[in-house]
């Protein structure tokens, strides 16, 4: 067997399972799930693209408080200003990602914008 073959079979297995890192630019897709980890204060998004990439991201909730990833809670703050992580799912949206490499070397990708493609305002043409 050749090493391509392997590293195909590597790419199909990260794509179905799940990764951090995709290419730069802009994917559509579903927003999968939306998890708060108390413990860790950590956000944990998965989203299944339109190419069938399982695409997972985390961040500490802090970042939550600005533009791009306040516009994921946003529709879903309540009029006490609380939030319900688990009804964020199911939603189809569009992202756009910058690669960035941690400090052991490993890349992985940021959300630089986001939007709901089905939810809010809505026009007829």
């Amino acid at each position: 067997m050749k090493l391509t073959k392997i590293q195909e079979k590597a790419a199909e297995k990260a794509k179905k399972l799940g990764t951090y890192h995709i290419e730069d630019g802009v994917h559509e897709g579903i927003l999968m799930s939306v998890e708060y980890n108390e413990d860790n204060d950590r956000v944990y998004l998965k989203f299944k693209l339109n190419d069938g990439t399982i695409f997972k991201c985390s961040t500490d909730i802090a970042d939550y408080a600005e533009e791009p990833l306040y516009n994921i809670i946003a529709p879903f703050v309540d009029d006490n200003e609380e939030i319900d992580f688990e009804e964020i799912k199911g939603v189809d949206v569009r992202i756009e990602t910058e690669t960035n490499d941690a400090a052991d070397g490993k890349f992985f990708s940021n959300i630089v914008d986001f939007t709901y493609t089905d939810y809010g305002d809505e026009t007829d043409d």
